[in-house]
Formats: C-alpha cells, structure tokens, sequence
C-alpha cells in the first residue's frame, strides 16, 4: 500500500500547471529578459511551491498549451527564448530556427535536374 501511495503522490505533484508558467514567463519578459534557463524557471517553481520542473515537463505544457507557443519562440534542455516580435513566427526571416535552410539552393538544384540530359 505504501508503494502504490508514494507513485500516485509523484504523478500529483508532475502535474503541469500551464497558466502559471505562462504567468512567470510572461512576468520575465515584461521585465526586457530576452530568455530564460530551465534551472531559474526550476527555481521559480521550486519557490513557489510547485515541485521540480525540467524540461520534459515545459515541453508538455508547451505542446498543450497555445499560450505558451505564443510567447515562446524557441527553447532547448538549457534555456527558453522568448519571442520579440509579431515577425518570429513568419518563416524565410533570418535567425528564425525553423526558417528553411538553403531555400534558393534547394530550388535551382529541382530546376536544373541533370539525370535526364
């Protein structure tokens, strides 16, 4: 009995508690923080009561959140990035991460197909 109680009291406190990481992350940019590491939003977790945070835990309430991936423009097992502008999201823009790599190499290689000649 005491085995089964230590597991269900883990799985309660992993709970992912979106709207409050939304509320610490939104606070650090309003504050001029361009990103903040996993290890600080650990602390600010840790300091107010909500347990261990990593970054498993941010990726979840990441990808089930909108919120989130609306402040967020990238982040990592390190740090969070936030975004600075309404143009972060647009792709084909430099230091985008998910901005397409070699665009105009990729197209004149298709165009010019030298297996038919």
């Amino acid at each position: 009995m005491e085995q089964y109680e230590r597991k269900f009291k883990k799985k309660v406190s992993e709970g992912v508690d979106s709207d409050f990481i939304y509320n610490v992350l939104r606070q650090q940019k309003a504050a001029g923080v361009a990103a903040l590491s996993m290890a600080k939003l650990d602390k600010f977790m840790q300091n107010q009561g909500r347990g261990q945070f990593n970054y498993e835990i941010f990726k979840a309430a990441y990808d089930a959140d909108p919120k989130l991936q609306q402040l967020v423009k990238n982040f990592d097992q390190d740090k969070i990035e936030f975004k600075t502008s309404e143009l972060d999201d647009v792709e084909g823009l430099p230091g985008n991460p998910g901005r397409p790599k070699d665009t105009v190499a990729k197209m004149a290689k298709n165009a010019v197909d030298l297996k038919d000649l």
